[in-house]
């Protein structure tokens, strides 16, 4: 007879899913003793594998079956936060996450500060000798470990995986997100093809974007990403130069072999912003390259073996055929949302059509009655007021609508309208957060919409205009 954790999450698990764990003890005189209940301990670390602090104690009631069930995402959920800054390998601020290669220009990746934690559950039970006497906590009788991120897994049902739940330990949700070969992702569901601001001027270089990656080490599912490659080429899709690679190590902020919480998931910028500013690498600037059209990026291994997808970025204008609807310049002043998307990590969005700004404005106004009341002799000055403005509470709205997009791009773009944290990304590296005022999104495709497919995203500043109030 033995006490089991039978059933548990993957070794990777998302946050805002379910997190469901079964506790078994196959001793009947044990689970049909007096006051019985199953103890679930979660402990989390936010640094290493060692290193362990308890935060709750949960006593479960044994089902029909006579085991416990204990769902846990809520409680490691409040640990796991959006990724704001960009830290490099010091754990010091250099600036926004979206600021890799610039702010400081001698680091092309960041570790996390809080997208990764270790969760540990401790199993055990309680029970009493008689049915007055007062129950006897029997502690640490099984454990296990896994490790988890902000991510929210989709309903699916595989046999063995249902609601996205990973049920035997057989079918993770997020296989595809861990680097091990070349058809697996970087934490987005962002579309391989997306489109950047950029030229061979370096001034034209104004778009932040990064990727975010699982680092193997601690989390064991998959392979290291050593480095991360880029490839240039023209618009006749020849390659412009050799393939350069961003070594993954201290040096440059990274770590190839995850020993830590903060170095197991990885962010590298990759922007042409980030690749322009950056001096880790040389000729891997855009402006290196004067008839670029787009540009390649997949994580390798140290042969430079790919083990990743490739993503392309192409370039506003230049001219190569992937999608016409992209090649043109737009009149509009561009708009650069980034958001926070379903796996925790960031994507990013250029909306180039028409956009219109509005600032709603509430006053509290009191009225008196002009006049030199108090004075021995009656007046009025001429700035003397019946209706007086107390204070004025302002508040900058937007209107933005995308280019014409495809179903993919259309898909994808339901993250940002359910996202709880958008930011619009200022050409000279300002973040201005934002918050989404539209309530439905609609899902448009290419038949109904007759080819032609665009969005408008209605948002408001999060923070106040500051009046002279």
């Amino acid at each position: 007879m033995a006490y089991t954790i039978d059933q548990k999450p993957n070794q990777l698990a998302g946050a805002n899913s379910p997190m469901v764990f079964v506790l078994k003890e196959d001793s009947p005189a044990i689970y049909n003793a007096n006051k019985f209940r199953y103890i679930a301990q979660v402990y989390i670390s936010t640094t290493d594998a060692s290193t362990w602090v308890e935060k709750a104690k949960i006593k479960i009631h044994k089902n029909s079956a006579n085991v416990g069930i204990v769902d846990v995402h809520k409680i490691v959920r409040s640990y796991l936060e959006t990724q704001e800054q960009n830290v490099g390998n010091q754990e010091t601020i250099v600036g926004s996450i979206h600021s890799i290669g610039i702010s400081d220009t001698s680091n092309s990746y960041s570790q996390n500060t809080s997208q990764v934690v270790g969760v540990k559950l401790v199993g055990g039970y309680e029970k009493a000798s008689s049915a007055t006497a007062a129950p006897e906590e029997t502690l640490d009788q099984a454990n296990t470990i896994i490790y988890s991120i902000p991510a929210s897994t989709p309903y699916t049902d595989t046999g063995t995986n249902v609601g996205g739940l990973d049920i035997d330990g057989t079918n993770n949700p997020l296989t595809n997100y861990i680097p091990s070969g070349a058809t697996k992702k970087f934490l987005t569901n962002a579309p391989r093809v997306q489109f950047v601001r950029g030229s061979s001027t370096a001034g034209d270089n104004v778009d932040e974007l990064t990727i975010a990656f699982i680092n193997d080490g601690l989390i064991t599912d998959g392979d290291v990403l050593v480095k991360m490659a880029i490839e240039y080429y023209n618009s006749a899709g020849g390659q412009i130069g050799s393939t350069k690679y961003f070594t993954n190590d201290t040096g440059s902020g990274g770590k190839a072999t995850a020993d830590d919480v903060k170095n197991s998931l990885l962010y590298f910028g990759c922007g042409t912003a980030n690749l322009q500013n950056q001096v880790d690498v040389n000729d891997a600037q855009p402006s290196d390259f004067a008839d670029w059209a787009y540009y390649v990026i997949y994580g390798a291994d140290g042969s430079g073996n790919q083990e990743t997808d490739k993503y392309y970025f192409y370039r506003y204008g230049s001219g190569a055929k992937v999608d016409d609807r992209h090649q043109s310049c737009t009149r509009y002043d561009n708009v650069r949302l980034a958001w926070r998307n379903r796996l925790g990590a960031w994507d990013y969005m250029n909306f180039r059509g028409k956009s219109t700004e509005s600032v709603d404005i509430t006053r509290s106004d009191a009225g008196s009655v002009p006049g030199t009341w108090d004075s021995d002799k009656f007046n009025y000055n001429n700035w003397d007021r019946g209706k007086k403005t107390l204070y004025t509470e302002a508040t900058r709205k937007l209107t933005i609508n995308s280019d014409w997009l495809n179903e993919d791009e259309g898909v994808w773009l339901e993250e940002l309208f359910t996202s709880t944290n958008v930011q619009i990304l200022a050409d000279n590296n300002v973040v201005y957060p934002v918050v989404i005022t539209d309530k439905r999104y609609t899902k448009k495709t290419s038949v109904n919409n007759k080819i032609k497919i665009q969005y408008t995203v209605k948002l408001e500043y999060a923070n106040k205009v500051r009046t002279n109030s």
